[in-house]
């Protein structure tokens, strides 16, 4: 071997002195390509890549991002070069949902690039029309359904003829849930985890049910609002000046009752019914959030935030990116709102921006609910479930 040849097997870091003294290293048979070596029968890209010829006549008479293949393997062509599919390249190629550019979980795309949102198998194919989440499991409610999930997989309680819509549980085993029966009477119904109770018929769709505990429930639907406090059961309690109005949600802290009506947000005490409610805002909203020391409330096209202790609003309206139909808020303000053809988005407070994580499915989405950023559910049409 000629003191040439060493030097520039040395350099293209090809191979070691030990393998250069027992083999020899010839350099005719080698181009430098980038910041490493390639054989001479291989070609050298643009990008420092050693690839087959048969990878260039893959992609003959080829556009960018065509399928294509080379032998048994599938690729597209990229800068005219047949390339295998490769998660975190930051392209999206057929199979990914998405590609960041990495294989970080957590970042809105998770590290296989299937998305952050997974789909869930399910035992129905009922529209499921929301969910709530205890901290090792969850239930989804729709038409003719009650699903259980307990950390591993999804069962069913088949109800018939009945459409469920509202839910809301003080612990897995006290749950309570509200729809209409095939003949279009409203109802409330409580589940203990197995079954579910005799129907309590109502006046009203149960638009929503919230609690502070298993015995502090109240349910809100037309223009009425019922509290439950054991014995003897739901009541009815006044709710002026929003009791002229349609009331669509129900939400609050340990003191203070927040409802969402067609007039306006209205609040008042802990227990509803006594000394008259106060008005809050005077646009129309359907769904109410309280999370921490926060009111969010969602408007036509944006949420508004609201400060528990001095009714005042925080900061600017939210604007959102698309059309939604509910939201749920997490401790640290990441707020993820669903909507339909599999609409998820996800605002961010530290930056004050939407994500648009990628789904797995064009279904109406009707739910969410979460535990953590890494622990949620959101449930849709046909039985839909990601997580």
């Amino acid at each position: 071997m000629t003191r040439r040849a060493i030097l520039r097997c040395l350099a293209g870091a090809a191979c070691t002195l030990a393998v250069a003294a027992i083999a020899g290293c010839y350099s005719e048979s080698l181009q430098h390509c980038g910041d490493r070596v390639c054989p001479i029968t291989k070609y050298c890209t643009t990008t420092g890549e050693c690839v087959g010829h048969e990878q260039l006549d893959a992609c003959l008479d080829h556009e960018e991002q065509d399928l294509c293949q080379y032998g048994d393997t599938d690729g597209v062509c990229r800068s005219d070069v047949c390339t295998v599919f490769r998660c975190g390249d930051g392209i999206r190629d057929p199979g990914e949902q998405c590609d960041d550019g990495n294989t970080v979980s957590g970042d809105g795309c998770s590290g296989d690039c299937r998305g952050r949102f997974a789909q869930m198998e399910t035992p129905v194919a009922y529209t499921l029309r929301n969910v709530w989440m205890t901290q090792g499991g969850a239930y989804a409610i729709g038409d003719n359904s009650i699903l259980v999930y307990d950390g591993n997989a999804w069962s069913s309680v088949i109800i018939s003829d009945v459409m469920l819509s509202s839910i809301w549980g003080s612990s897995a085993t006290d749950v309570w849930m509200g729809g209409v029966n095939a003949g279009t009477m409203s109802f409330v119904t409580h589940f203990d985890g197995a079954t579910a109770d005799e129907l309590i018929w109502t006046q009203y769709f149960p638009n929503a049910i919230w609690g502070r505990g298993p015995s502090d429930i109240y349910a809100v639907g037309g223009t009425t609002v019922s509290h439950y406090v054991g014995t003897p059961g739901w009541v009815s309690v006044s709710h002026a000046p929003c009791d002229t109005e349609s009331v669509f949600d129900v939400a609050g802290d340990a003191t203070t009752t927040f409802l969402a009506a067609s007039g306006g947000i209205c609040w008042g005490g802990k227990n509803l019914g006594g000394a008259a409610m106060t008005r809050l805002d005077t646009l129309d909203s359907r769904r109410i959030v309280v999370q921490g020391d926060t009111l969010y409330a969602l408007h036509d096209a944006f949420i508004r935030r609201y400060s528990i202790a001095t009714k005042q609003r925080v900061g600017g309206d939210l604007l959102i990116p698309g059309a939604v139909r509910t939201f749920t808020v997490l401790d640290d303000g990441v707020i993820i709102a669903v909507g339909d053809l599999g609409t998820v988005l996800e605002y961010q407070p530290q930056t004050d921006t939407w994500l648009h994580p990628v789904t797995p499915t064009a279904a109406d989405l009707y739910g969410v609910a979460a535990t953590s950023a890494t622990n949620v559910i959101i449930v849709g049409e046909a039985g839909t479930i990601l997580h």
